[in-house]
């Protein structure tokens, strides 16, 4: 399997829509893992830890994501992330960037 961030987040979400709690952690951990020596697209690590159930710390990513204008913040746009994009929390942010939630 790919150990890149892309890879590990799709596959937490995968994992969660799959009902894999331990997939979830696992990816979870090496994306927290990858944090302290390489950049990681904010969205990357927000979709975890909200798979996680962790929102405070997915809402702290997705927050950073905007403020650094992060590209990777419009996947949330496809209809896998509708649960995250249908928060209130996450659907201010579509509506500053102008995106519909």
């Amino acid at each position: 399997t790919s150990n890149n961030p892309f890879s590990i987040s799709m596959r937490g979400h995968a994992a969660l829509m799959m009902g894999d709690s331990d997939l979830v952690q696992r990816s979870l951990s090496q994306l927290r893992e990858k944090v302290r020596t390489e950049f990681v697209p904010p969205t990357l690590v927000g979709i975890v830890e909200w798979d996680a159930g962790n929102k405070t710390e997915a809402y702290r990513w997705f927050d950073k994501a905007f403020d650094t204008h992060e590209r990777e913040l419009v996947f949330l746009i496809f209809p896998a992330f509708d649960i995250v994009r249908r928060d209130p929390h996450v659907t201010e942010i579509f509506r500053k960037i102008g995106l519909k939630p």
